[in-house]
């Protein structure tokens, strides 16, 4: 599952439900979420997919490691551990509603038509006298 709104990682780093790096997510023995950063070393991801897999933990993946990095107010991370069941929770279901959208923006729509949920263009206001 593919994670593209981190806000909610934010919020959890906040109130302190995370843990992030290589080695606090190894030692994070109540996690119930695992997100890890598509452009991580190849060898970091398999092990954290199989050490996910064996505590049958799901995990989100994330486009990068700056991205999740900045949501979490540090450099680049590439893996990090949720330790609370309802930010859990909460990112699985902003995960599960992205990949709906991501579906249904994906079929196509008659030629020559915008459907009624296409965003319309913010114009700017206009300044001066």
């Amino acid at each position: 599952m593919l994670l593209t709104d981190l806000r909610l990682l934010g919020l959890a780093r906040r109130a302190g439900k995370l843990a992030n790096g290589r080695e606090a997510t190894q030692v994070a023995i109540k996690a119930r979420l695992v997100v890890l950063a598509q452009d991580a070393s190849k060898k970091v991801r398999v092990h954290f997919e199989v050490l996910a897999a064996a505590h049958k933990l799901p995990v989100a993946h994330v486009p990068s490691k700056t991205e999740l990095g900045y949501q979490l107010g540090r450099g680049p991370v590439a893996v990090l551990a949720v330790c609370d069941e309802h930010f859990a929770r909460g990112i699985i279901g902003k995960c599960a509603a992205e990949g709906a959208e991501r579906s249904a923006s994906a079929t196509p729509q008659a030629a020559g038509t915008q459907g009624e949920n296409t965003p319309q263009p913010r114009r700017r206001p206009r300044r001066g006298p």
